[in-house]
């Protein structure tokens, strides 16, 4: 139905969520680093609810605490389902979960406000920052009705904005990989084109620095493999980086296990 990709445990490896028809569960396809995926759905307690259809989903850090959270909307095919047997609805609530660490997801729906938990037939669903400080909007299409435009009220810690440019890669940088060092983190996002269900996020990479106030440096694989090195900086700013701008980067180092 939906497919949003992200390294959710910041192992170096890009990871695949992925929703599906009612009467299944989610898929959290986690990233081995040899090519192959286990699904750690249950593991991560993404399994629970199987009642709902789900269409857009998409990593996203809600609170800026430097972990990516998971945001799913569901709705039925076809409004006829409610006049059978099985008690399906059409119009049903969004899902929440929040990252807790250690490769582990807390359901969160039932206190996320009434943007989560009233009920919809909810299709695409975007992320972006539309308002510039730092806390990410969700904007979700929904059928036969007006979109709806979730605002995060609640509490925020420091963030980071990065925009990349390209010049010998794509303009957009599309395929770059962002990679902020942060105390003895290393936070990663990367720039991509269609996502969730039939929608755009916003380009830049949105990176949650937790209570940092600033940010060591910033590294830059572009799509045609060169990596580069940005100097950090302070907290809670929209940063610009060009190709070709920055310090040439030393080559990575293969990963062996989470750095969170």
């Amino acid at each position: 139905m939906g497919v949003t990709a992200s390294d959710y445990d910041e192992d170096g490896f890009v990871d695949i969520a992925k929703t599906n028809f009612s009467d299944d569960v989610p898929n959290l396809y986690h990233n081995n680093g040899d090519g192959t995926f286990t699904d750690r759905v249950y593991e991560a307690g993404l399994g629970a609810h199987t009642q709902y259809l789900g269409w857009g989903i998409q990593f996203l850090d809600a609170d800026n605490d430097g972990r990516k959270d998971i945001v799913m909307v569901n709705g039925h095919v076809y409004p006829e389902v409610e006049r059978g047997p099985l008690n399906y609805k059409y119009h049903q609530p969004r899902l929440f979960y929040w990252n807790a660490g250690g490769g582990k997801f807390k359901d969160m729906s039932n206190s996320a406000g009434p943007g989560i938990s009233e009920p919809w037939a909810s299709r695409g669903l975007a992320v972006g920052d539309l308002a510039n400080d730092g806390s990410l909007e969700v904007v979700i299409n929904n059928l036969d009705t007006r979109p709806s435009l979730l605002k995060n009220f609640g509490t925020r810690k420091n963030w980071l904005m990065v925009r990349c440019v390209g010049t010998k890669s794509n303009r957009d940088a599309v395929g770059a990989r962002v990679y902020v060092y942060v105390g003895d983190r290393r936070i990663s996002g990367e720039i991509q084109t269609g996502a969730s269900f039939l929608s755009q996020n916003d380009p830049r990479v949105h990176v949650g620095l937790g209570d940092e106030t600033s940010y060591g440096r910033i590294e830059v694989q572009w799509p045609g493999k060169q990596r580069e090195v940005f100097p950090g900086g302070k907290a809670n700013q929209i940063v610009i980086l060009t190709e070709d701008t920055g310090s040439p980067a030393a080559p990575a180092k293969p990963t062996t296990g989470s750095r969170r």
